[in-house]
This record gives structure tokens, sequence and C-alpha cells, in this order.
């Protein structure tokens, strides 16, 4: 009698087994992941210990006329712990981060020989040049006068920058207007943003 019921349980749950719809047995087998750039989320599904895929970047979802571009995946809302690598064992989200080229700040010093020192910031690892352009009058043309190429190099978001103008000193007769370019390269054009222009005596 034992047999007949210890055959019977077996007979059961290899039924049971076998009733499991393919949907469940799928399920099991794939995970959601979850990309979120801030603007817009999107769940895609990998086989269970897959290799994501952090190559994908969203779209720009900026209307504005100002150069945005996608930066990397975040394990964290806080964007502090970027991840180029992982795998599919649960379900995750990952956190976008975007740069976007911002006009430059600039202001005016002076060194002990009287030069006016321009100076300025690089916003993020990514723009590539500093470049300081000087006209003789607000309307002229501005030409450039000495640049700081390759920044990205650097390993810090932030990098001041100090131009120092040795061909003009203070208290000059002429009015000389200055302005400072942030340029990034796109990959296959450079874009730019400028600062305020402002005016030397």
């Amino acid at each position: 009698m034992k047999k007949i019921a210890t055959l019977l349980v077996s007979s059961l749950l290899l039924i049971s087994l076998f009733l499991v719809s393919p949907q469940q047995s799928q399920a099991a087998s794939t995970v959601n992941i979850t990309f979120d750039d801030g603007h817009k989320k999107i769940v895609k599904k990998y086989k269970k210990n897959a290799k994501i895929n952090l190559n994908y970047s969203p779209k720009s979802p900026f209307k504005d006329k100002k150069y945005h571009w996608f930066s990397d995946w975040y394990t964290n809302k806080s964007l502090t712990n970027d991840v180029f690598s992982a795998k599919a064992t649960k379900n995750k989200n990952f956190y976008g981060k975007w740069y976007t080229l911002n006009d430059p700040k600039i202001s005016i010093t002076y060194n002990s020989k009287k030069n006016p020192v321009i100076h300025s910031k690089r916003e993020n690892k990514y723009i590539r040049e500093m470049v300081l352009y000087r006209a003789t009058s607000k309307k002229g043309t501005f030409y450039p006068i000495d640049g700081l190429t390759d920044l990205d190099f650097s390993y810090t978001d932030t990098e001041k920058i100090k131009f120092t103008d040795k061909r003009v000193k203070k208290g000059t007769k002429k009015t000389y207007y200055y302005s400072v370019a942030a340029k990034v390269y796109t990959g296959t054009t450079w874009v730019a943003a400028y600062s305020k222009t402002v005016k030397l005596k």
C-alpha cells in the first residue's frame, strides 16, 4: 500500500512539472533590466546570466539649442558608481548621465607685470579645448591668442584655466575685448560654447 502511495505522489509531481506553462518557464530564465536616463525608462529582457549591453545610448531628450551628449550608465541614482560591464543575474536598474556644453564663465585679474590674466573653467572631462579670443572692438573679429588642447586626458571633471595675455598691459590706450570658448569634438565635428565678452582698457 505504501509503495502504491509513493508511486502516486511521484506521478503527481512529474505531471505538475509538465503542466508548468511556457510563459512561467521563460519568466524564470529571463530578467528585466531597466535603463533610466533621467527622462525616460526602457525595460529590456535578458536571458539570465547574459552579458548586458551597456553600450546602449538613449536619444537626447533635450529640445534646446545647447549641445548635450550621453556619458555612461551608473548603478546608483546619485550617479557616482559608473559601470562598463555587467551580467543579468537578476532584475537591475541602470541610471544614465548627461553632459551639457554650457557657456563658460570668464573673469579678469592682473599679474605682477600688469598683464591681464583671464580666468575660466573646464566643466567636464569631455571638453577638448579651451581657447581665448581677443578683439579690438565688441563687434570686430575675435582672434584666438592662446589655447589648451586635449584636456580630456585629465581625470578631474572640473579644471581651472588661466590665460595670460603678455601682449597687453593694464592702462593701455587701446580697448580690448576677450571671450573664452569651450570646445567638444563629437567624432565628426567640433561644437563650441562661448562666454560673454569682457572689456579691458
